[in-house]
């Protein structure tokens, strides 16, 4: 119940004061209404008689001519002060007489009557007066028709003017406004006095009394359970004294229960694990918990303030749907029947889970609602991403290349398979489930799978592989790899059966016809490269004999001419001698002949001895040579000095062979390898590799650069092809046969290593290639070898 504004000791005499003063203005009203009434009827009637009356005059007046009459008649109403215009207005609505000297032979349009004027026509037609008060009541205006005189000719006059009085009511409603505050303040006085015995009474008899059970009350209201009210007497005040006493005495012995009771539910409710609020039926704040602070990141004060309407407020800006948030608790609060549990999301990813119910005692009363909240953010993230992990394993069993399926232990019926499987058999996932391989397959068949099963769930949680015919409903005979694993209940008894099959019958299908087309390549290349190596063996025996003579007839004495045929022969068959050796390694490396030396060498020597071959062709193109080598490059490796200066010279050659003008660079970094296998046999890069030191092994890179030609992008991809060149326009300008760089990349993987080129058309090209090689002596320092620098240029 609303508290009522004041005490009875001001409210008593402030409603007395208040009913006397309502009923002396109500009654002052009421009286100055019926006089002003009364006046303004005993006006009206006023008006309407003078009006006529005087209309009455002029008529007889204007019949008789006598016009001086007429103006004497209207001078004397200008003498009352309560007409305050008088105005006679002929046919034409101007002024004829008035009691204001100054209106006369002035167009009504003019005057004060002038909003009036619409009512003349109406007034002369009919030959009737009108009464009209003004919008303020303050003046009545009366209009009346008045015959005027003759025109000459006229035998009756036929012309119509209008007698206009407007009469003013302001002193006469003064007068009676004077009369009724006179009899109002007399009421008023006697009011007063009577209101003023009244007070007396009641303070003596109720106020004293109400006051002392009001303090008493406060004070019960504090906290001090001890105060009585005490009042003597039989009125129903002193049964209300002796029953508050009562009640204080039955609150003092409650209080200590619900104390004992409060510090217990308080102690549970901060021990809970869920945030807890609780709100009565007013929408105040009774209860929390300090969890719920926290789940909630507010600080308490918020709920110590008891005001639910706080606490949204607060907490609004850090939720997701704070709009459905309010209607679910607004909800909640208008259907205090229901109970309701969901969850709460905020921006910044996090998820409570709200449950609310009312709190109803056991009379069915409401006593407001109880919330609680705990965190579920980790569980909802574990949900989610559990789910999708099956969605991602959902979709890769539906779209795997593999059958999936599973079959119950008991009687093995199939109850899972994937699309896979269903395209695989040739039936629908709706044939399949719930029946077995009898209801598909051939009875020789299913007796195989069922047998094949049942040895698999005898045999435990044992993987079981094999290779299994099947035949299908549409693509006929299918050979499947299939792999098979019972999967055990918690009792470890078998209950599924999962496999996973994999059609293999076109990989069996084309295993044999590699092996077929493989055994058949394997006996041309080895055909082919015994012929190559034949033919190699049989034509540089006579071509190292063709170079011997013709060294010997270089010795004797020739005439220029035939010193330059002999030369030309001479020059001639070396080249003719280094293409054979080019057949020759590229056949020994095709049919796996070729062995690498495993020596310890200078690396920068074998550089130098590279570059050296090739500088004297360099300088008659008018090129130079550098080479550049990193600080901690080894001094001594174990390798193939051999192949690895083979590689060196074919790049340069082609550096040489390709650069018009310019420079020629060849730069050599070396990385350890942290970790190299210990391998003690093999063939390739990890038989170069394993037989050196057991020290440790450098990958090394070499680099040649020029300014050559250049390579086109799209040609690059033919540059490292067996007898092939990046046009036969460079085979006709320049010569060769296309092995050398096929040679040079093989000879760097059997070395560990791999090869490769950057190329700009018109700019130049490098040739990269590394090797692996275990140093065979201390890496630092290095021995500068004459002519290598020992720093790298700057890029």
């Amino acid at each position: 119940m609303k508290r009522f504004p004041f005490p009875l000791r001001f409210s008593i005499p402030a409603v007395l004061v208040l009913f006397g003063t309502v009923l002396g203005v109500v009654s002052f009203h009421q009286e100055i209404t019926k006089t002003y009434r009364k006046t303004e009827e005993d006006a009206s009637h006023y008006a309407r008689t003078l009006g006529s009356q005087i209309a009455g005059i002029l008529d007889y007046l204007y019949r008789s001519r006598d016009v001086e009459q007429a103006e004497l008649v209207i001078s004397q109403l200008g003498s009352d002060p309560r007409l305050h215009l008088i105005l006679l207005v002929d046919q034409q609505d101007r002024v004829v007489l008035s009691n204001n000297y100054e209106l006369r032979q002035r167009p009504v349009s003019t005057t004060e009557a002038a909003p009036h004027l619409l009512k003349f026509p109406d007034v002369r037609q009919k030959m009737a007066g009108d009464l009209s008060f003004s919008q303020d009541r303050r003046y009545l205006r009366a209009i009346y028709p008045v015959i005027l005189k003759a025109q000459p000719g006229e035998l009756r006059p036929s012309n119509v003017g209008i007698l206009f009085i407007e009469y003013d009511l302001l002193s006469e409603k003064r007068a009676a406004y004077a009369a009724a505050w006179n009899q109002a303040l007399t009421s008023s006085a006697i009011l007063a006095l009577f209101c003023i015995g009244l007070w007396f009474f009641f303070d003596r008899t109720l106020t004293r009394r109400v006051n002392r059970l009001v303090a008493a009350s406060n004070q019960l209201a504090n906290g001090e359970f001890s105060i009585r009210a005490g009042l003597s007497g039989s009125d129903e005040l002193a049964q209300i004294s002796i029953a508050f006493d009562q009640m204080a005495a039955g609150i003092q012995e409650n209080t200590k229960t619900l104390r004992r009771q409060n510090t217990t539910l308080k102690a549970q409710q901060e021990a809970a694990i869920d945030g807890i609020l609780i709100i009565d039926e007013n929408r105040t704040v009774i209860s929390y918990n300090q969890r719920f602070c926290q789940l909630w990141q507010i600080p308490p004060e918020l709920p110590e303030q008891g005001v639910d309407q706080v606490i949204l407020e607060s907490v609004l800006a850090s939720l997701a749907e704070p709009e459905e948030f309010i209607a679910k608790v607004e909800y909640l609060y208008q259907h205090p029947e229901e109970a309701s549990r969901d969850e709460v999301l905020f921006k910044d990813g996090r998820i409570l889970d709200r449950y609310s119910a009312s709190v109803i005692s056991p009379l069915g009363e409401n006593y407001g609602r109880i919330w609680y909240f705990r965190d579920i953010t980790h569980l909802r993230q574990s949900e989610e991403e559990i789910k999708q992990v099956q969605r991602f394993l959902t979709s890769i069993i539906e779209n795997i290349p593999n059958m999936i399926f599973v079959k119950d232990a008991k009687d093995l019926r199939f109850i899972r398979i994937n699309k896979t499987g269903e395209d695989l058999l040739g039936y629908s996932r709706e044939e399949l489930l719930g029946k077995n391989d009898y209801d598909f397959f051939p009875k020789h068949e299913a007796d195989f799978f069922t047998t094949k099963d049942r040895d698999i769930l005898k045999a435990g949680n044992i993987l079981d592989i094999a290779e299994e015919p099947i035949q299908t409903r549409d693509r006929g005979l299918r050979i499947l790899h299939t792999k098979k694993l019972p999967i055990l209940d918690d009792t470890g008894n078998p209950q599924y059966i999962l496999g996973i099959s994999e059609d293999i019958t076109e990989r069996k299908q084309a295993e044999m016809d590699l092996r077929h087309a493989k055994e058949v390549a394997e006996a041309a290349t080895q055909a082919k490269s015994e012929f190559l190596a034949n033919m190699s063996h049989e034509i540089r025996t006579p071509m190292n004999a063709v170079i011997g003579m013709t060294r010997l007839l270089l010795d004797m004495s020739l005439t220029p001419e035939q010193e330059d045929a002999v030369e030309t022969i001479r020059s001639s068959g070396e080249i003719l001698l280094a293409l054979i050796n080019d057949i020759l390694d590229f056949s020994k490396i095709e049919s796996g002949k070729l062995d690498l030396e495993a020596q310890p060498f200078e690396l920068l020597t074998c550089l130098q001895e590279a570059v050296d071959l090739l500088s004297a062709s360099a300088k008659l193109k008018g090129l130079e040579i550098h080479s550049f080598h990193a600080l901690d490059l080894p001094t001594m490796i174990v390798g193939d000095v051999t192949r690895l200066r083979q590689i060196l010279v074919n790049l340069l050659s082609n550096a040489v062979k390709f650069t018009a003008k310019g420079t020629i660079v060849v730069s050599v970094t070396a990385h350890r390898q942290d970790q190299v296998r210990d391998l003690e046999s093999g063939s390739g890069p990890e038989k170069f590799v394993a037989s050196g030191a057991a020290g440790a092994t450098y990958e090394i890179q070499f680099a040649v650069q020029d300014t050559g030609i250049g390579i086109p992008v799209e040609k690059l991809d033919r540059l490292f092809q067996s007898f092939s060149q990046v046009d036969s326009s460079t085979t006709r300008r320049y010569g060769g046969t296309g092995l050398g760089l096929a040679i040079s990349r093989r000879l760097s993987e059997l070395m560990g290593g791999k090869m490769w080129v950057e190329s700009e058309v018109g700019k130049g090209s490098t040739f990269y290639f590394t090797i692996l090689a275990p140093i065979a002596a201390q890496v630092l320092p290095v021995n500068l070898h004459p002519g290598v620098q020992a720093t790298l240029p700057q890029s």
